[in-house]
């Protein structure tokens, strides 16, 4: 689930101008953003399956209940 934050938060390469804690900082935030953004992604994603499943099954029962109603024949009285 990582995998595509970490393609999107490159590391920098540590130098003598780059700062190493400011340079882990920056990439476990951006990491951490990255995360947050796929979760609501998904949660939005899981929201709108629910409600498109929800949606199905009203119309699904709707055609059930637009169906005609067949009563039962009355028994035959033998004598």
């Amino acid at each position: 689930m990582a995998l595509p934050a970490m393609a999107a938060c490159p590391s920098l390469p540590d130098g003598p101008a780059s700062d190493n804690v400011t340079n882990g900082q920056q990439q476990a935030l951006c990491l951490q953003q990255e995360l947050h953004d796929s979760t609501m992604d998904r949660n939005a994603q899981t929201q709108f399956d629910s409600l498109k499943s929800t949606i199905q099954q009203q119309q699904i029962q709707r055609r059930f209940d637009q169906l005609p109603t067949i009563t039962r024949p009355t028994p035959w009285d033998r004598k």
